[in-house]
């Protein structure tokens, strides 16, 4: 079996490639950037998936039977209303179709929650086939390359990510900006301390992903998340415990939003049952964050 990763060298990509590396098959990654870490684990392809024609040929030569499909634009700072992601959905939907057209078995879109309206007070986002309601250009833009790679081709599968920490994170991310700021001893402000939120690690996320490759037959449209929430605050206090240096200043802001995922698909997974992300969160600080 190959299987082919896009974004491959990214915050979530990475990681894939890792879980992907336990099991015997050929993995490929796809990445604009190039190779950080020389191993052994899979073969490197540099190439910017906005680059249409390349990509087809690269399908073409290789011949994948799986690709999962993590690339996108991600800058903290705009990617949910940037007219990039539109950039993306076209580019993404000619991949799809061109990695069916060379034999393709089975593409994995990478999804989020923000597919979904979640204004209300509590949201759970179920996992349902088609998604509608988004309020971001990022959100619609996703919502509708889940609309037409699982209307279009059957044996696809569609997974929702929901919040991540990890290994790699981007500085302007609220975990790692909130632990650069304590280790400056310096005062971090929360301003939405009350909301919550269905966080795991990057490396669960990866675990789940590859366990619903492998072991999901049927269903197309998954949930990867927690299926609980933590508050901000939470996650603060977690962090502030384990960092012993700076301030943390919380905002009377009561804002009290909770987003939390279906996880009945998944919830049978060893993976998922032995999950603690309090355990994780702070395994993660002490060893990833420095």
């Amino acid at each position: 079996m190959k299987i082919l990763v896009t974004g491959s060298e990214g915050f979530l990509g990475s990681e894939i490639i890792n879980a992907l590396s336990k099991r015997k098959i050929s993995i490929f990654g796809l990445s604009k950037n190039k190779k950080k870490n020389k191993n052994n684990k899979y073969k490197l392809i540099n190439s910017n998936l906005l680059n249409l024609e390349k990509n087809s040929q690269i399908l073409k030569s290789n011949k994948f039977d799986v690709l999962i499909h993590c690339a996108w634009y991600t800058n903290p700072k705009d990617y949910l209303h940037s007219k990039k992601n539109t950039e993306w959905l076209k580019a993404s939907k000619k991949l799809i179709d061109e990695f069916y057209r060379y034999g393709g078995k089975q593409f994995i879109g990478i999804g989020t929650n923000a597919e979904f309206n979640t204004s209300n007070k509590k949201n759970k986002v179920f996992e349902k086939k088609f998604s509608k309601g988004a309020e971001t250009l990022y959100g619609k833009s996703k919502s509708k390359l889940n609309n037409y790679l699982l209307s279009k081709y059957k044996n696809a599968k569609w997974i929702r990510i929901f919040w991540l920490f990890g290994k790699n994170e981007k500085k302007e991310r609220f975990l790692r900006n909130m632990i650069s700021i304590f280790r400056k001893n310096k005062n971090f402000f929360l301003e939405y301390p009350s909301i919550k939120r269905d966080y795991i690690s990057t490396e669960q996320a990866a675990k789940l992903i590859v366990d619903i490759i492998f072991k999901k037959k049927n269903g197309q449209s998954f949930n990867v998340c927690n299926g609980k929430s933590l508050s901000l605050k939470e996650i603060a206090f977690i962090t502030k415990k384990q960092i012993k240096s700076g301030k943390l200043i919380l905002s009377n802001n009561k804002d009290n939003n909770e987003i939390i995922g279906e996880t009945k698909k998944i919830s049978k997974f060893t993976n998922y049952k032995n999950y603690n992300v309090r355990e994780d969160l702070i395994n993660h600080i002490n060893h990833f964050y420095k």
